[in-house]
């Protein structure tokens, strides 16, 4: 995983840990990439953290389930 990537997980990660929520254009907006590269970056999240965020279709957002734990990635 690149620095960049990383940089995108731990926003994802702070997102959701402080507003509960993250949608793909918080990540487009915040670091000026495509809704593809954010869209790639959340399904990235995702693996590395199944339980912790499911997509609200009403809200048309990505939320945090409060049971899983979002602990930092390690390097690899």
């Amino acid at each position: 995983m690149t620095w960049f990537m990383q940089q995108r997980q731990d926003f994802i990660r702070a997102q959701l840990q402080t507003y509960g929520q993250i949608r793909r254009a918080d990540i487009a907006n915040r670091f000026e990439v495509t809704i593809q590269i954010a869209s790639a970056d959340i399904a990235q999240f995702m693996a590395n953290h199944p339980d912790a965020i499911d997509y609200d279709r009403s809200a048309k957002c990505y939320v945090y389930e409060s049971t899983a734990a979002l602990s930092p990635e390690q390097p690899r």
